[in-house]
């Protein structure tokens, strides 16, 4: 039962901070791809430069983070956000 409280005041914290950026107009996205040649295909693909070249139309700016994983691990009782290899 304690941890299911933690659990909850964790999501909670975290939904607080979520709509406090939400307020200030910033709606954080993350995706993932297995390797950096995918991210950098994606970059070269038609669909991706027109929307690159049209994000003026419903962004006031954008800004990109590449990180790289190096290691994950969980205790398998939330969501999983990733596949097992």
């Amino acid at each position: 039962m304690q941890l299911q409280w933690q659990q909850r005041r964790l999501l909670d914290t975290w939904a607080k901070k979520l709509g406090r950026i939400h307020q200030m107009g910033l709606f954080p996205t993350v995706y993932y791809w297995e390797t950096l040649e995918a991210l950098l295909a994606l970059t070269q693909h038609p669909k991706h430069l027109a929307a690159k070249a049209a994000q003026g139309n419903w962004l006031d700016g954008y800004q990109v983070m590449i990180s790289e994983i190096i290691k994950f691990y969980d205790d398998s009782r939330l969501i999983q956000l990733h596949t097992a290899r």
